[in-house]
């Protein structure tokens, strides 16, 4: 497979079915292409010592998550375990369990897209390979593997001004202005 190089533009993560998955837009030579992930799992961190009360909450509401030790502590020295989920939507449910419960969910405010990009130290260019199908508009790479690149994109840059009175929340009026490289 080819390696392809671009610059990541936007980044979201949603499930679909039981699953996670991250989709890139990515900005290419060739033009936009949409990247999506998979196998990536929405995680947060708690202390062990709170292992058995948040794994009894869990259960009580039917959540599928893996509770597994660490070994990395805290910065007050406290051992953490990570909380691994297969959906967003049962992650977001635990988190607003434990806060309800007093019991701290570690990074549990790093979305996944995010947390996928660090982890892989990708700031903006990327390398990624895959299966691509096109698309109307652009590539599709519905399994993508992406690491970091050294791409440096030909971007447009679009300025917009938005000028407002305070007349019944009305905007009297709105521009975009676009400089379009040729």
């Amino acid at each position: 497979m080819n390696i392809n190089q671009g610059f990541v533009l936007t980044r979201q993560a949603r499930d679909r079915g039981n699953k996670t998955i991250i989709e890139l837009w990515v900005s290419t030579p060739q033009g936009p292409v949409q990247l999506d992930i998979e196998g990536e799992r929405p995680t947060f961190f708690i202390e062990v010592s709170s292992t058995e009360k948040t794994r009894a909450l869990f259960i009580s509401q039917g959540l599928k998550f893996e509770l597994k030790p660490l070994p990395l502590k805290t910065f007050q020295d406290y051992k953490i375990a990570a909380c691994y989920f297969t959906t967003l939507a049962d992650a977001n449910t635990a988190i607003k369990l434990l806060e309800q419960n007093d019991v701290v969910a570690y990074e549990s405010d790093i979305r996944l897209a995010d947390r996928y990009l660090m982890e892989r130290f990708i700031k903006g260019s990327i390398e990624f390979t895959g299966h691509q199908v096109a698309r109307r508009n652009h590539y599709y790479l519905p399994t993508a593997k992406c690491r970091p690149g050294q791409y440096k994109p030909s971007l447009c840059v679009c300025h917009s001004i938005l000028n407002a009175r305070k007349t019944e929340c009305c905007i009297q009026s709105a521009l975009i202005a676009s400089e379009i490289a040729v």
